[in-house]
């Protein structure tokens, strides 16, 4: 004779319908997987790539402003090291609440909102200092000094709704649990 659960469970996840005991069928959790974890790290790797690639930034980098002017100066490669360990922690923080949902088994739609709002501040950290050395490439530091942090206000814009609205997209869509 079946318990009510083991009827409910029978009914939830028919036998050879692919899904996990934890209620995600095998795409569901690639998606969330990918897009919570390995997209975000992804981001983070591929942009300090680029940017660690570039030759032509000023030696002396505008690394900090306060009240409108430079109040810390870094090498380059001090900059770009820096906002990637900061992206770095985004997208840690991103996997811990994808892979913390997903432990729970508990995949909803505030989960969904979660994951996709904490990669879309990993895309504005990694897009703000992005754009801001891109539009530095080949200038002098007065010159980055002269034009100065707005660039970089857009690329945090530009990461965060675009990766928040490509997790959004591609996560599962959940469902809350019900009583």
């Amino acid at each position: 004779m079946s318990t009510p659960d083991a009827t409910e469970d029978a009914h939830a996840n028919p036998p050879g319908s692919n899904r996990q005991h934890s209620g995600f069928s095998a795409s569901e959790l690639v998606r969330v997987i990918g897009v919570g974890v390995v997209l975000p790290a992804l981001v983070v790797l591929i942009v300090w790539g680029i940017e660690s690639s570039w030759t032509d930034l000023p030696a002396r980098y505008p690394a900090h402003w306060s009240g409108g002017d430079v109040d810390r100066f870094a090498a380059p490669e001090e900059y770009i090291n820096t906002q990637a360990v900061a992206a770095a922690v985004a997208a840690l923080v991103t996997a811990g609440i994808a892979v913390g949902n997903l432990l729970s088994g508990g995949w909803s739609p505030l989960a969904r909102g979660f994951t996709s709002v904490a990669a879309g501040v990993t895309g504005a950290i990694a897009g703000g200092f992005f754009v801001q050395l891109l539009r530095s490439r080949g200038l002098t530091t007065q010159s980055v000094i002269e034009l100065g942090g707005g660039a970089g206000i857009l690329g945090v814009a530009i990461g965060f709704v675009g990766l928040l609205t490509l997790a959004a997209l591609l996560l599962p869509r959940g469902e809350y649990a019900r009583s």
